[in-house]
C-alpha cells in the first residue's frame, strides 16, 4: 500500500515537488523503499514531469534480475537530494539501480528520454555489481553534484556510461570510486565511458583503491562525425594506477575533441588514437598543412588561431579569412 500524503503536506508541497516520504519511502537504510520511490518517479512522470525529492537519509533499492531497481518512464524528471552525501540510494542486489533510457529501437530520436536532470544525490553501489546509472537514448539531461561510491559493477561496465545515441548531456561535479572487484573477477575496466554528442564531462574526480589494480581507464573516450567530445578538469587521484591510461581515445572516433586541465596523478595521461586535430590541453589548434575553416568540426569565428604544424606558420581568421605569418 501507498502511503498518502498528510493534508498538511499535500497544502504546502508545490503540485510539481513529490517528496518520496510522502509516498511512504523511509530511508533507514534497511527497509527496501524500492515501490515507494518508484511510486513518486511515477506521479512526476503522470503529471508530465516535476521534482522527486529525496530528504537526507539512505534510501535501500532492489533490482530485479530482469530489470533495474528504478526507471524513469517520462521526460522532464529532476531527482534531487538535500545533499550528494545527505541522501543516498543504496543498492541492495546485483543489477542496475537507476534506468534513464528511452525506447532502444527508435532512431529518429523522437522517444528519447528527455529534460531529466539529477542533482545533490548520492548513489552508494553497496559492493554489488551491475551500473549505477544507464543512459541510453537520452537527450538534454544534466547532472549536478552526484557522488558515486562502493559499486563493484567494474567487473561488467563502467560507473557511467553515455552512448552515442545521448545529445546534448552534460555532467558536473561527479566523484567516482573504484574500490574492488566482485568475488570470482579481477579485470581492470573503464570507469566512464563518454561518447554522446552536443554535452560536456566537467569537474569529475576518479579515485581507487590502493589494494586492486581496479581501473583500465579512467575515461573511455569517443567522438561521433560531426561532434565534439568535450572534457574540462576530468582528473585522476589514483592509489594505484590505472593498466591503461587515464584518458583512452576511440579509434573509431571520426568527430572532433576538446580536453582541458584533465590529467591523472599516476600512470599513463592518454592512450589510444590520440586525434591529429587536438591533444590534451591544447593552447592552439595544430593542423599539419596550410590552416582553413575545414581543419576545424565547425566553422570558426574571427580571431581563432591554429598552428601550421608542417610550414611553421601561426594563423589567425580576419573577416572570414585565414592571414598567416612564419615561426622562428
Amino acid at each position: 500500500m501507498i502511503a498518502k500524503a498528510s493534508p498538511a503536506a499535500a497544502e504546502t508541497a508545490p503540485l510539481d515537488w513529490f517528496d518520496v516520504k510522502n509516498y511512504g519511502a523511509l530511508g533507514n537504510g534497511a527497509d527496501d523503499d524500492t515501490p515507494k520511490i518508484q511510486a513518486a518517479i511515477d506521479a512526476a512522470v503522470a503529471a508530465g514531469g516535476g521534482t522527486v525529492y529525496f530528504p537526507a537519509g539512505a534510501y535501500a533499492v532492489t533490482p530485479t534480475a530482469g530489470g533495474p531497481a528504478l526507471s524513469i518512464g517520462g521526460n522532464g524528471i529532476r531527482l534531487v537530494g538535500a545533499s550528494s552525501k545527505a541522501s543516498t540510494l543504496v543498492k541492495k542486489a546485483n543489477g542496475i539501480l537507476l534506468r534513464m533510457s528511452g525506447a532502444p529501437t527508435d532512431t529518429s530520436g523522437s522517444k528519447h528520454r528527455r529534460y531529466c536532470s539529477m542533482e545533490n544525490l548520492g548513489f552508494n553501489g553497496n559492493g554489488k555489481t551491475g551500473l549505477l546509472l544507464e543512459l541510453y537514448y537520452n537527450d538534454n539531461s544534466y547532472f549536478r553534484d552526484v557522488f558515486m561510491s562502493s559499486n563493484n559493477d567494474l567487473c561488467i561496465g563502467p560507473h557511467l556510461k553515455v552512448d552515442a545515441s545521448c545529445r546534448h548531456v552534460y555532467a558536473s561535479n561527479i566523484y567516482a570510486y573504484a574500490g574492488g572487484f566482485a568475488s570470482g573477477y579481477s579485470t581492470a575496466q573503464n570507469i566512464i565511458a563518454w561518447a554522446g554528442s552536443a554535452g560536456a564531462l566537467e569537474n569529475v574526480l576518479i579515485a581507487n583503491s590502493p589494494s586492486a589494480a581496479t581501473v583500465n581507464s579512467g575515461i573511455d573516450l569517443y567522438s561521433g562525425s560531426g561532434s565534439t567530445a568535450v572534457l574540462r578538469n576530468v582528473v585522476g587521484r589514483y592509489s594505484t594506477k590505472p593498466t591503461g591510461t587515464h584518458i583512452y581515445y576511440e579509434a573509431s572516433s571520426t568527430g572532433d575533441f576538446r580536453v582541458e586541465n584533465c590529467y591523472a596523478n599516476i600512470g599513463g595521461q592518454s592512450g589510444g588514437t590520440v586525434p591529429t586535430k587536438n591533444q590534451p590541453n591544447p593552447p592552439l589548434r595544430m593542423v599539419a598543412g596550410a590552416v582553413s575553416d575545414a581543419s576545424f568540426t565547425h566553422t570558426p569565428v574571427d580571431g581563432t588561431l591554429a598552428v601550421d604544424s608542417t610550414n611553421r606558420r601561426l594563423y589567425v581568421r580576419v573577416s572570414g579569412k585565414w592571414l598567416s605569418t612564419a615561426l622562428s
